[in-house]
């Protein structure tokens, strides 16, 4: 009987001897929110709530999308139909508070104390790649914010405020 050779498999980092794993997105995105809301005396721990609104923007745009993809006769249908009842709209709102309790276990300080020697062994040109992905997923958000308010406009932004 042949003895088999085993294979480890590298996780993430134990390719790059001495430095530090790659870092999360999310993880990337809170961190450079609590370091900056920290650095400007603002109350770091509302990171969470803020991520929790990001995620929450992109599912507006996801959700503006599918309604702007149907049919004029068919949104228009859907719109009315939904305009007197409510009850989409009112669990796309009840989806923030969701999205806002679940991160506030995620990301914690604890969460942010461990990241902070991560990041601390990074390189500064590594360093300030994360904080440019940062920068620019922010950009995107806004702009994200902004198609989703202008498609929801098209229908009088009526699918997800009572009149």
């Amino acid at each position: 009987m042949r003895k088999r050779k085993q294979r480890y498999r590298s996780h993430a980092g134990e390719d790059r001897p001495g430095k530090p794993s790659r870092i999360a997105f999310w993880d990337n995105i809170f961190y450079w929110l609590w370091h900056y809301m920290a650095r400007s005396g603002g109350y770091a721990f509302r990171a969470s709530g803020i991520i929790a609104l990001i995620q929450f923007i992109y599912c507006l745009l996801a959700i503006a999308i599918a309604i702007n993809c149907l049919d004029a006769e068919a949104a228009w249908t859907l719109y009315l139909h939904e305009k007197g009842k409510d009850i989409a709209g009112g669990l796309v709102i009840l989806l923030l508070p969701a999205l806002m309790i679940i991160h506030s276990y995620i990301y914690k300080e604890s969460r942010y104390e461990k990241l902070k020697p991560r990041f601390g062994q990074m390189e500064d040109g590594e360093r300030a790649r994360y904080r440019m992905a940062f920068l620019m997923f922010l950009a995107l958000t806004a702009v994200a914010g902004y198609a989703a308010y202008r498609l929801f406009c098209r229908f009088g932004g009526q699918f997800l405020l009572p009149e």
